[in-house]
């Protein structure tokens, strides 16, 4: 039997093998989302650029490389990770399972943040800067912009001067009487 049919070499050749088609697969997907960007950047749908702002629709996906819901900027912008609020609000799976294309979000708002610790959940370097976008679907935008909560803050949106107005709340009746 020649050496090229040894279960050693044929096994080597399989495991290549899976890794060209996995190779060309992620190109081919990384070709459609290209498409599908351009195509709804072209149509005014969505928003693709260096800066976000509260009211872009934007596309979302999941990044493999940093295991997390991304939203799609432009390149050499700062990373744009979705908060972790709004993955069921936008009906995703926490693992990305099954998301093969980019789905349209609307921003509520960001914060911008920096990594403290080399250990991440985003594998990305300590001290790197990047933006936590709280986004939602986009018919239930302008809705929720109106009155947000975030914790014990409640947001107003007043869209006549385009400002975002916060307060923090009491607490309950029961968490006052025991204070005194």
């Amino acid at each position: 039997m020649p050496a090229s049919h040894s279960s050693g070499n044929l096994a080597g050749s399989n495991s290549d093998l899976c890794a060209e088609m996995v190779e060309r697969d992620r190109e081919r997907m990384q070709h459609e989302m290209t498409k599908s960007v351009n195509a709804l950047v072209d149509a005014g749908e969505v928003v693709v650029g260096p800066v976000l702002s509260v009211r872009d629709r934007v596309l979302v996906f999941w990044s493999e490389e940093h295991n997390h819901y991304a939203v799609y900027t432009s390149a050499g912008s700062a990373f744009h990770f979705v908060h972790s609020s709004s993955i069921e609000e936008l009906g995703l799976d926490k693992a990305g399972s099954g998301m093969r294309r980019p789905l349209v979000a609307f921003v509520l708002s960001k914060e911008y943040c920096e990594t403290k610790k080399a250990e991440n959940r985003f594998r990305i370097p300590k001290g790197t800067k990047f933006y936590r976008v709280v986004c939602c679907k986009p018919e239930n935008g302008e809705r929720r912009l109106k009155e947000m909560k975030y914790g014990d803050y409640t947001f107003h949106y007043d869209p006549s001067f385009n400002v975002l107005y916060y307060f923090r709340e009491e607490r309950d009746a029961k968490n006052k009487s025991s204070a005194t």
